[in-house]
């Protein structure tokens, strides 16, 4: 169901940011994929097959209709579907007001009762298709409990330095900045996948606008058919 009203927004720039109050990487346990990529928060996914629900406060429709249509590319890698609902119906609450562009992670937005659990700050009408794809699909993989790929502890093309001294410029304190880019403990991981939209860049390229194999093969896992889920090779 659609609202009826629109409302107008603004945009802004730089990589994501999460509200003060709000570590985007919450991890709780560990989870190993045999053979396969990603990083993820293996208790805060929802069930296979589960209809996630998603509904807008605020924006225009033409941009409500971009989202959904991007974030269901997700559809094709695993077991569950986005189903746009209005926002007092839905688990998944999106907003252009805020600042920066975040999500909580999984099912932590259960927790949420009032207010956006994903907000795309700085994606405006006539921001490119490029960025629109790549913010979404990144912020809709939180939503699906996947994890940054760069605080994988193979990542090793990292300048700690360089991205440090970056998301200083976009406004993230010290103590934020090491929640989501180096504190990796207890974190289940996979073969790290130098293709995925969950890695950053940090001003080294402008970052992917698709769903890696990796990603995709990671996400089958997480939310498998229900006829193979005795099969599958998730262990704890």
């Amino acid at each position: 169901m659609r609202q009826k009203t629109q409302t107008k927004k603004r945009g802004g720039g730089g990589v994501e940011k999460a509200p003060p109050s709000v570590f985007m990487i919450r991890i709780c346990s560990q989870l190993k994929i045999e053979s396969q990529r990603g990083v993820f928060s293996p208790k805060k996914l929802w069930k296979p097959g589960q209809k996630v629900t998603v509904g807008f406060l605020d924006g225009t429709i033409e941009d409500w209709e971009r989202v959904v249509r991007i974030a269901k590319e997700w559809e094709a890698c695993g077991n569950f579907s986005f189903v746009e609902e209005s926002p007092e119906k839905s688990v998944i609450r999106v907003s252009f007001g805020g600042v920066g562009s975040w999500s909580f992670v999984g099912t932590d937005a259960l927790a949420i009762r009032t207010g956006p659990t994903i907000n795309f700050g700085w994606l405006v009408g006539e921001t490119s298709e490029f960025e629109w794809r790549r913010v979404v699909l990144h912020e809709f993989g939180h939503v699906l409990g996947l994890e940054h790929e760069h605080k994988h502890s193979s990542y090793s093309f990292l300048d700690r330095q360089k991205a440090i001294e970056f998301l200083r410029k976009q406004g993230w304190d010290d103590e934020k900045i090491g929640q989501n880019l180096f504190n990796n403990e207890g974190l289940g991981e996979t073969e790290f996948d130098i293709d995925s939209v969950m890695l950053y860049r940090f001003g080294d390229g402008v970052g992917v606008d698709s769903i890696s194999t990796g990603d995709c093969l990671t996400i089958g896992k997480m939310y498998p058919n229900l006829k193979d889920f005795g099969r599958s090779k998730i262990a704890y």
